[in-house]
C-alpha cells in the first residue's frame, strides 16, 4: 500500500482540477441554457403580445366599420403591421427617420400584396363555387 511520501503531488491535485474544471463546464452549459431559454421565452412573449394587440386593433376596426360602413383589412395585414411597428419600437439601435418610413413602407407594401392575393382568393373561390354549382345543377 503506497504511503503519503510514496504518492506523487500530482495524484492529489488531478483529481481536484478535474472535478473544479468538470463543474466549471456544467454551470458554464446551464448558463448557456438558461439564456437560450430566456431569448426563447421573450421572443414568444412578443410574438403573442403582437399577435393579441393586432387582433384587439382589427376588432375595433370591425366594430367601426359596422357602425360607420367601409371596409376592413384582413387581421394578416394588422399583424404584418405590428410586427414591423414592434421591430422599429424595440429595435436597440438609433434609427432615423428615413429608416422608419421604409419600414413602414415595406409595412405598407406587404399589406398592398396580401391585399392583393386575399382578392384573388376570393376570386378563385368564387369561380370554384360557380363551376361546382353548375356542375351540380347539370347534374
Amino acid at each position: 500500500m503506497p504511503t503519503p511520501e510514496t504518492i506523487p503531488s500530482w495524484a492529489i491535485w488531478v483529481p481536484a482540477i478535474s472535478a473544479a474544471i468538470g463543474g466549471i463546464i456544467a454551470v458554464a452549459g446551464n448558463t448557456i441554457n438558461n439564456v437560450i431559454n430566456k431569448r426563447y421565452e421573450e421572443r414568444r412573449h412578443l410574438k403573442d403580445v403582437i399577435v393579441k394587440t393586432a387582433s384587439d386593433s382589427h376588432k375595433e376596426h370591425l366594430e367601426l366599420v359596422k357602425k360607420r360602413g367601409g371596409g376592413i383589412f384582413p387581421i394578416e395585414s394588422y399583424i404584418f403591421h405590428m410586427a414591423i411597428l414592434s421591430d422599429i419600437l424595440l429595435d436597440p439601435d438609433e434609427i432615423s427617420e428615413e429608416e422608419v418610413l421604409n419600414r413602414l413602407r415595406k409595412s405598407n407594401s406587404i399589406r398592398r400584396a396580401h391585399e392583393k392575393f386575399d382578392k384573388e382568393v376570393r376570386e378563385n373561390m368564387k369561380k370554384e363555387s360557380a363551376l361546382n354549382n353548375g356542375i351540380k345543377a347539370d347534374s
